[in-house]
């Protein structure tokens, strides 16, 4: 999503079909500014989630995962991840085009419409609330490319009945997924925008307002030519709560001593000069290291226990 009036402002014309995460992070840096004068930046060129739901896009096309195909291992601790947050480190500390989770305090389409940033890589939800915006520019786009193409989460949700449950309970479980995705609930869920619908003929018929100027279309694009399901299993809600922590400590200078610096001109940041707790240095490197070995400690256990 896209903040139309904040691009027509700064003179930013529309990116390229085929643009990439560098494009992404440039016009970012373009689009931040001190309106004031007062030395506190006022308006950001993004805003990106430092959650393993929402960046899964970004380390994807990177070529990196989180779990292998058959979901046994996490797979975090590659080259290609530590590219990934690099590109975040970038974005974050080294060009300051993006707001800190700190510094957002809002929901993405509240920055959005209040001119607090110019873009943001999100979900369909939050047209339930643009659409409610009048007098307001702006518009869908779609994903970056990065140096192994073009990715888009699909849904990392699932719906599951309980081995154990009662026959009756089964079957009334079953009653109410056939109902959930008929024709019928998935458009109603599409003409409300509270979420793309999971078929194209039913996301065409309701989620897509041929009326409108956004190009909501996109989303539907994206899902056809680009998107992938998150892999989930049993350990998935566990080890994403570790990967969560740990990400978002490194995306913030209160909890990661090497973003601090970086952000304060130290590039590279020299551990030598820092004597503070250990844990608190959490460079790309370190960070996916931690995560991998984390997080897996993580599946072994479901593993152990037969899950």
């Amino acid at each position: 999503m896209w903040n139309l009036g904040l691009f027509e402002q700064a003179g930013i014309p529309e990116p390229a079909p085929e643009w990439t995460w560098d494009d992404f992070a440039r016009i970012a840096h373009q689009l931040t500014r001190d309106l004031d004068g007062d030395g506190v930046i006022d308006q950001y060129g993004a805003f990106l989630p430092m959650n393993t739901h929402h960046h899964q896009k970004v380390l994807w096309s990177f070529g990196a995962s989180w779990m292998d195909p058959e979901k046994k291992r996490i797979t975090i601790g590659t080259p290609e991840a530590v590219k990934a947050l690099d590109w975040y480190a970038n974005i974050l500390f080294r060009n300051k085009g993006a707001a800190l989770q700190a510094e957002a305090g809002m929901g993405e389409e509240v920055m959005l419409f209040t001119n607090r940033v110019g873009m943001v890589a999100c979900p369909a939800y939050i047209m339930i609330n643009l659409r409610q915006m009048e007098n307001r520019k702006w518009d869908v786009y779609h994903i970056p490319k990065g140096p192994a193409g073009r990715a888009a989460r699909v849904s990392w949700d699932c719906i599951a009945i309980f081995s154990k449950a009662p026959q009756k309970k089964k079957e009334l479980a079953w009653r109410w997924i056939r109902h959930i995705l008929s024709s019928e609930s998935q458009r109603l869920i599409g003409a409300s925008s509270r979420a793309l619908p999971v078929r194209e003929a039913d996301a065409r018929a309701s989620f897509i307002r041929p009326d409108t100027p956004q190009h909501e279309e996109r989303f539907l694009e994206a899902m056809l030519e680009y998107g992938r399901l998150t892999p989930i299993t049993l350990s998935s809600v566990s080890w994403r709560q570790e990967a969560d922590f740990i990400w978002s400590r490194f995306g913030s200078e209160a909890t990661n001593d090497w973003a601090l610096a970086l952000r304060n001109g130290e590039d590279p940041p020299d551990r030598s000069r820092h004597h503070g707790d250990p844990s608190r240095w959490l460079s790309p490197e370190e960070t996916i290291a931690l995560c991998q070995e984390r997080c897996q400690r993580v599946v072994d256990d479901f593993n152990r226990r037969g899950y």
